[in-house]
């Protein structure tokens, strides 16, 4: 096809709108080839490599962009590489307060204080987040941090589920009686159970009985939180589950393998890929339960109609078509000696419990698991494994299987066992 640059240019734009990234890059491609002295262009096509994770081709075409120097387009697309990364000092000497003066690019600086440490300043830079969200009209003024003094706030659920898991562990930080909390109905009873302030559904009307409303993500901000604190497991499920257990099992994994995110919808196609990349195939975790002691459990909503396609009935307990919200799932994530989970609701709910979980990973991780560590400040008993490379969810596997290994070496008997 006859086109110009520009309009090579144009499609790819359209491409990378709908997150169709792959098409993105074949048009800048295009482009570039009739004019390769477009920097602009080899910056759009930087920006769509990092988005399918080629890192290094990325920053490759990004370096040749900025042959003649550094542009602004072109210093975002570097930081936003780099906190993709986990490489968050890298980030900030590009994300610097001159550059990043839109929402979007403030939130994005926001995220690698965060992954940084510098708490402070992070969750203060996160609040950009709010000018790019519609919350409608709520009947009250935002709560700005100042003394409540007998006052009510109807602290709400935003984002993911497991961004209200992570943020809610400041609640116990607010003063007794000052709060209602907004969550879906799947965290109702669950959120009843673990905290003091009354619980109301965010698809029912407004509370009355409020002065100001907050959405969740802005708690440490309006608390001035600085540091991130050592935090005792705050959530916790009301009620028993009594768990099928074969007669040699020595470990009870449960497994989630799939973001619930990954889902794509064309109002936020950029969110469903995302979902997709952190995603495993159950097939490719099947293989922990010939660990000798080893049992499966499926932890992950939806999952069934995936166990049966691969028939794996009998080789892994289904226990999430049996809950009814996220209080049945802690129940379940109570029985077993392990968790393990890509990064999703549960993985949050499993550290905010304080069971002993592993996070798998991708290489580019996703809040607050950016970086490349083992463990993560927001949850202790949380091990993280991450894929080698791009795309190589066997690496991440291999390890995980070595360690889990080694966990069964050195363990005790199952809680299952130990209660007998």
């Amino acid at each position: 096809m006859q086109l110009k640059t520009d309009q090579w240019n144009l499609i790819g734009a359209r491409c990378h709108e709908k997150a169709q990234f792959n098409a993105a890059i074949h048009n800048f491609r295009k482009a570039l080839k009739i004019d390769p002295n477009r920097h602009d262009i080899r910056a759009n096509l930087a920006d769509n490599l990092r988005r399918i994770w080629e890192f290094d081709e990325a920053l490759v075409e990004l370096n040749h962009a900025c042959i003649h120097g550094m542009f602004d387009k072109a210093q975002f697309i570097f930081g936003c590489i780099y906190l993709d990364m986990g490489l968050a000092d890298k980030a900030l000497n590009y994300f610097t307060r001159k550059l990043c003066v839109t929402p979007y690019a403030r939130d994005c600086r926001g995220q690698a204080m965060l992954v940084a440490g510098r708490w402070k300043e992070g969750f203060e830079l996160r609040e950009a987040r709010l000018e790019m969200t519609a919350w409608g009209t709520p009947p009250v003024p935002l709560w700005m941090g100042e003394p409540l003094n007998g006052k009510r706030v109807a602290i709400h659920h935003e984002q993911g589920y497991g961004d209200c898991i992570a943020y809610s562990r400041w609640l116990n930080q607010m003063p007794k009686g000052s709060y209602t909390l907004g969550v879906p109905s799947q965290f109702m009873e669950l959120f009843a159970n673990s905290f003091d302030g009354p619980v109301f559904n965010t698809s029912a009307p407004f509370p009355k009985d409020v002065d100001y409303y907050l959405p969740i993500m802005s708690l440490p901000h309006r608390l001035s939180i600085s540091e991130m604190s050592h935090q005792e497991p705050y959530i916790s499920p009301l009620g028993k589950f009594d768990c099928p257990v074969d007669p040699d099992t020595k470990l009870k994994v449960g497994l989630v393998w799939r973001s619930k995110s990954g889902i794509i919808d064309s109002s936020q196609p950029n969110v469903g890929i995302h979902g997709m990349q952190k995603s495993i195939q159950l097939e490719q975790l099947l293989p922990l339960g010939d660990i000798p002691g080893v049992t499966l459990y499926s932890l992950q909503t939806g999952g069934k109609e995936e166990i049966e396609r691969l028939g794996a009935d009998y080789l892994i307990y289904d226990l999430a078509s049996k809950t009814m919200g996220f209080n049945d799932l802690a129940l379940f994530m109570q029985e077993m000696d392990l968790i393990v989970s890509v990064d999703t609701g549960p993985l949050h709910l499993a550290g905010a419990m304080g069971l002993d979980c592993i996070g798998l990973l991708s290489c580019r991780g996703g809040w607050p698991f950016q970086g490349s560590g083992k463990t993560t400040a927001w949850y202790p008993t949380m091990e993280l494994i991450w894929q080698p490379t791009p795309h190589d969810w066997k690496g991440a596997i291999d390890e995980l299987r070595a360690t889990i290994e080694t966990d069964l070496a050195e363990s005790g008997p199952t809680k299952a066992a130990a209660a007998d």
